[in-house]
């Protein structure tokens, strides 16, 4: 488990340091060429390496179009909403409106009429396991903060202290590499510490190192981004191995597939619940000290 978490969380991490070498040296349009052979590869090793095992269940009677598409249509529309709604300012925009209505619907239909299958395509009865529903809870609250700050990060040594897109990523390194480290120790950890007592610590330093970045100035160097983002990482590596574990340690074999599926969907959309609202909360209170400055202003000082 701590080796597949290295893998899940590292990506988005490493993600902004080869970014932005990428535009540096050869465009923007490198960030989604690169894509290419990597996929061409994960096929080739999916084709050569993944089977089923034998416990798991096949000969499926039906397979559920109808959640499969209500899946798709909510996934999109919702996607479409988050990532293009502080464009168009939101609700004011009718598109926005009529996306956010097509998600709404489509997700609490996906739900009912998932509660409702034989055989579900998303099994939504798995989170009346508590583990796995509180285990997907945390992580989501771990994943906004991961997520939120990765994008945040690069917005502010961008912005505001004019760095480079690949130095920008590459503050962000530390993080990469004290997850690296601290995770197989935490997997060694989970046979001799509680549970309990590795996600507290996990959480604990999540706190105090975002409480350290969110009271950063301007007057700072790449450096005294290394104590804050080794923190986060350790929080992270911590919190996110044991969490993993613990949540799909009661499942069944047989239900482990679903189980970490919907813990990941759970993650992965709370991370861009981030990018969405951090975005807006950027875009608005930069509104809000534009026009503090400019009441501001004299009229001598405007005509100057």
């Amino acid at each position: 488990m701590a080796l597949y978490s290295m893998g899940v969380m590292l990506a988005p991490t490493i993600g902004p340091i080869v970014g932005g070498w990428l535009i540096d040296n050869w465009g923007w349009r490198w960030i989604f060429y690169v894509n290419v052979p990597f996929a061409a590869g994960g096929l080739l090793m999916v084709s050569a390496f993944v089977y089923d095992p034998p416990y798991l269940k096949r000969g499926l009677e039906q397979i559920d179009w109808g959640g499969i598409g209500l899946l798709t249509v909510g996934l999109t529309a919702l996607q479409v909403v988050l990532e293009r709604g502080q464009e168009v300012d939101w609700f004011a925009s009718n598109w926005i409106v009529f996306g956010t209505a097509t998600a709404a619907v489509a997700i609490i239909g996906l739900l009912v009429w998932e509660l409702t299958r034989d055989e579900p395509i998303v099994n939504f009865r798995l989170f009346g396991n508590v583990r796995l529903s509180a285990g997907s809870g945390m992580g989501a609250t771990i994943g906004f903060a991961l997520f939120g700050s990765a994008f945040l990060l690069p917005q502010m040594t961008q912005d505001l202290l004019d760095y480079p897109a690949y130095e920008a990523g590459l503050v962000l390194f530390p993080r990469a590499a004290a997850m690296f480290c601290i995770m197989p120790l935490v997997g060694r950890m989970y046979n001799f510490f509680s549970p309990r007592i590795l996600i507290g610590f996990g959480m604990t330093t999540l706190a105090i190192a975002y409480w350290g970045l969110g009271h950063l100035s301007l007057r700072i160097s790449a450096w005294n981004f290394v104590p804050l983002l080794v923190e986060t990482g350790i929080g992270v590596g911590c919190s996110m191995v044991i969490l993993s574990t613990v949540s799909l340690s009661s499942m069944d074999r047989a239900n482990m597939t679903a189980a970490a599926g919907l813990y990941t969907l759970v993650r992965r959309g709370s991370g861009n619940i981030a990018y969405a609202v951090l975005a807006t909360m950027i875009e608005r209170h930069s509104q809000i000290h534009r026009a503090r400055l400019d009441a501001n202003i004299s009229l001598k000082a405007k005509i100057i």
